[in-house]
């Protein structure tokens, strides 16, 4: 899990970069693909179906609600694999 989310954290300021809102949309469903194994309740994601939408708006992507998405993730899978370790 956290290699793949690596490489979509990669993949994703890329497409921010390049204003890429296809990928975006590619990389969030492949995201919730990832992640759905945690379960719909884990809060990783619940915040990719909630907060994934935020970073476009349909023609444009956001680039402060794309930063902000990638560290919010960030900092929840960390903090999941840590509690995961600790059990």
């Amino acid at each position: 899990m956290r290699l793949q989310w690596q490489k979509d954290k990669t993949d994703l300021a890329a497409a921010r970069d390049l204003k890429d809102t296809g990928a975006v949309d590619r990389l969030l469903h492949r995201m919730k693909s990832t992640f759905s194994s945690l379960g719909p309740d884990h809060s990783v994601y619940k915040v990719i179906i909630s907060k994934g939408r935020l970073i476009h708006n349909g023609e444009r992507i956001v680039a402060e609600n794309c930063n902000d998405f990638i560290e919010e993730i960030d900092s929840l899978i960390n903090k999941t694999l840590k509690e995961d370790a600790k059990n």
